[in-house]
């Protein structure tokens, strides 16, 4: 008997939109139960949780941790004139354009100038990043602070003590996504 994948479905109605929700279960060779896998997708979760319930700690276990460690520590390719640089993203604190120029600031206090355009790193980067002017990009995992400035404008503060100024028409979408990332 060949490995099989199960897919059960579920539809939940709720007051504003449906949610489905799958419950994959997978058996072995054998036939037996060998792990159930059970995905949950709905609007109210906005960051992955992976969560592993088992009597003990297998080898199969630590790989499957492994593998999703290795995820969280995914790395970009920036382009740094003719060479290419890669960068761990979670180490990426701030984006920002200075004189034509991309320059990307790390939590070891170093930087790389590039010419990539934002609009590129808000491609490939993940959900902790979130554009904040015209200008920058901020890793939301770096925030230390947030002032009130004058003129409607919020200034924020990242480890490193690097500063930049949320402007007006970034703001709502900045606290949104700082909210849903620290909820």
């Amino acid at each position: 008997m060949t490995n099989m994948h199960f897919i059960v479905s579920e539809l939940l109605y709720t007051k504003y939109n449906v949610t489905r929700r799958d419950y994959i279960t997978k058996y072995g060779k054998k036939g037996g139960l060998h792990m159930d896998v059970k995905v949950l997708l709905a609007p109210e979760y906005t960051k992955p949780i992976a969560e592993i319930k088992a009597q003990e700690l297998t080898p199969r276990i630590e790989k499957v941790v492994a593998m999703l460690e290795q995820e969280q520590q995914k790395k970009i390719m920036i382009l740094k004139g003719k060479e290419i640089a890669l960068l761990e993203e979670q180490k990426i604190l701030l984006i920002r354009t200075e004189v034509r120029k991309v320059c990307v600031y790390l939590t070891d206090g170093s930087w790389h100038e590039t010419n990539m355009t934002l609009a590129q790193f808000e491609d490939i980067l993940g959900v902790p990043f979130v554009r904040i002017s015209k200008s920058a990009i901020v890793n939301l995992e770096a925030v230390q602070s947030v002032k009130a400035a004058f003129s409607g404008m919020l200034h924020v503060t990242l480890r490193n003590d690097l500063e930049e100024s949320i402007s007006r028409n970034y703001r709502k979408n900045f606290k949104e996504k700082l909210k849903e990332w620290y909820s």
